[in-house]
């Protein structure tokens, strides 16, 4: 039976005209485990969350654009990025309904850091801004695929148990966690002791700071195991 799996797409403005879009390299790694990925557009209807959540098998929220940061009861600083309030609301809806029926969802870059601020937590805006211990590169301005930093899993995580103790990842975020949500945990780690994974208490939301989707552009890519433990899940 086919596992189909939502994408949560962005919406950006060309001209007059209005688009969505989602990174192929989402679609590809999924492709490549069986999974049929499904483009969920940003219609702004919270509504139709719901309707999404019983037809997909499972839900990727991928990187972008930075959480607003009155979601974690802050002030926006200078050093915080772009952001759009409304794209917010209607991901933690998505992310929300998904919950609610036990559909697994899968957070990325900013998605991960998403998925820590509907579950209470905070960001750092900006890494090298407030983040004193950073020595880590965590922004890389290279190539997608190129390794940036170590990450060491916790023993016993499900990421441990799907990826092993300690691998590079590439790393493309100015922000990251600051304040834990509550129900989650902490699965992986950086050097400079920025947290790099993280996974509800009951399985169903996971994250990962990096982007295991580029890994396949790579002649071996180890992050595959990551998308096939994640269908797997959701069949």
């Amino acid at each position: 039976m086919a596992v189909f799996i939502g994408i949560s797409a962005e919406s950006y403005e060309e001209g007059q005209l209005q688009w969505s879009k989602a990174g192929h390299d989402y679609m590809k790694s999924l492709v490549a485990v069986g999974a049929v990925p499904v483009i969920i557009p940003f219609v702004n209807d919270i509504a139709l969350a719901k309707d999404y959540a019983i037809m997909c098998d499972g839900l990727i929220l991928p990187g972008g654009n930075d959480v607003d940061p009155s979601f974690y009861a802050s002030q926006k600083k200078m050093h915080c990025g772009e952001t759009d309030k409304e794209f917010d609301r209607w991901q933690m809806a998505l992310l929300e309904n998904f919950l609610v029926f036990s559909r697994r969802v899968l957070g990325i870059n900013r998605g991960m850091q998403l998925i820590n601020v509907y579950f209470g937590g905070s960001l750092y805006q900006d890494i090298v801004k407030e983040y004193k211990k950073a020595g880590a590169k965590h922004m890389n301005n290279g190539l997608k695929e190129e390794m940036s930093h170590a990450v060491e899993t916790v023993p016993g995580s499900s990421l441990w148990n799907v990826l092993g103790d300690r691998f590079l990842v590439n790393s493309f975020h100015h922000q990251a966690i600051k304040r834990l949500g509550s129900e989650l945990c902490v699965t992986a780690m950086s050097s400079d002791g920025l947290i790099e994974g993280i996974v509800s208490n009951d399985g169903l939301a996971s994250g990962v700071q990096w982007n295991p989707e580029s890994f396949l552009r790579l002649s071996s890519n180890p992050m595959i195991a990551l998308f096939q433990d994640f269908v797997d899940h959701c069949k």
